[in-house]
């Protein structure tokens, strides 16, 4: 969501966080990087605790009346089911960083979890932290993990899940590359010896999947 307009009294604050010799870059990663430290397991895990956050905003919708749901209760109460999710699936991997901002710790890279639009970006009041985030910047060498967005697509009357992935913004602020969480964890289920069966995602004409023939890597190809 754009602010419109800007209020003084917030920009000042946020001007007086730190100052640009404090800032310095965080560590980058590569799409094959990200993809190997993730696995298909994970990958796998993190898919489903979506779903899962999904059915138990169905489940609350369907007691609710509608007059009780305002135009950011949607999104909210889903974002809140898949912390709470994620939790239940990493317990020993969830954080709250700076700002009360949840996120999953995975092999050094920090995930956050964000609903995205057709072409795989989110929205977010714009802050100079928030702004720090996504060109990978900090302000001190004990926090210098990458950072990337676990974007999730829903279909507009939040009925079912579309589409997972993570989403890698460079030091420019510029979308480097994105993987499909999705694909990826399909793999987990095509070589398990257990019984599991994955969330369905419609697929999106939009979306083109690429994969290696060395490596069971993906990447997702958006026209912005």
């Amino acid at each position: 969501m754009k602010r419109e307009k800007s209020i003084r009294l917030i920009d000042d604050k946020c001007s007086q966080l730190f100052c640009d010799s404090e800032i310095i870059d965080r560590k980058s990663t590569s799409l094959d990087d990200f993809c190997e430290s993730m696995g298909s397991e994970c990958a796998y895990k993190i898919v489903e605790a979506i779903d899962n956050g999904l059915e138990l905003l169905k489940k609350d919708l369907r007691q609710r009346p509608p007059a009780a749901v305002n135009r950011n209760y949607k999104p909210n109460t889903l974002n809140s089911n898949i912390q709470g999710e994620i939790a239940k699936a990493f317990p020993l991997e969830c954080k709250f960083i700076s700002g009360n901002r949840f996120c999953l710790v995975i092999n050094g890279v920090m995930c956050f979890f964000k609903k995205v639009n057709k072409h795989w970006q989110h929205s977010n009041i714009t802050t100079k932290m928030s702004e720090m985030y996504k060109h990978q910047k900090t302000t001190t060498t004990k926090d210098v993990a990458p950072i990337v967005i676990i974007g999730y697509k829903i279909d507009e009357d939040y009925n079912s899940l579309e589409g997972v992935g993570a989403i890698y913004y460079n030091h420019y602020g510029e979308q480097e590359w994105i993987c499909d969480i999705a694909s990826l964890a399909s793999e987990f289920v095509q070589t398990s010896s257990n019984n599991v069966s994955l969330v369905e995602v419609a697929p999106n004409p939009e979306v083109k999947v690429k994969v290696k023939p060395d490596m069971k890597k993906k990447k997702i190809n958006t026209a912005l």
